[in-house]
């Protein structure tokens, strides 16, 4: 295998962008990785670390070098080129179109279930939940075997409860 950069001086944006993901995937991933390895060797906490994150950097050099990944970033480079993109003060409108429909729809949707609710329970299509309390939970809920032993009788400190 050669190392030699294939069409050199084409699609430079689109590497360079796979590169720096790539660069930030070995940094956060030897961060992640030395957190685990803190308790061995100095040689092995940073070693490790060290040497993973080399080899994903490999890894990308390699793979912006492929021809079939860069004939892809080189198309996908041309074809964004060719959007025609918003500009600012239309995104703007959008947004703020957007933020105005979400807030419209919520207030929509509150006056709806604040409406309905009540008119449901009178109907009898919902039912009001029953209130409980701790002392008055199931017995297979987890704190139900604390309270059962707070209040037992003296005496039966070892018996099982039944």
């Amino acid at each position: 295998m050669a190392l030699r950069v294939y069409k050199p001086g084409q699609g430079i944006r689109a590497r360079l962008v796979t590169l720096a993901g790539g660069a930030i995937l070995a940094y956060f991933g030897a961060r992640w990785l030395r957190t685990e390895l803190i308790d061995y060797s100095p040689a092995w906490s940073y070693g490790v670390p060290i040497g993973v994150a080399a080899l994903v950097m490999g890894l990308a050099v390699w793979l912006v070098n492929w021809p079939r990944l860069v004939d892809l970033l080189l198309e996908t480079e041309t074809e964004l080129s060719k959007v025609s993109w918003s500009s600012r003060r239309d995104l703007w409108k959008s947004t703020w179109v957007v933020i105005f429909s979400i807030v419209v729809m919520a207030v929509f949707m509150f006056g709806v279930v604040t409406i309905l609710t009540p008119m449901f329970y009178r109907i009898g299509a919902l039912v009001e939940p029953k209130k409980t309390s701790i002392r008055s939970a199931p017995a297979d809920w987890p704190w139900s075997a604390a309270d059962r032993l707070a209040r037992r009788p003296a005496g039966q400190e070892g018996a099982h409860d039944g």
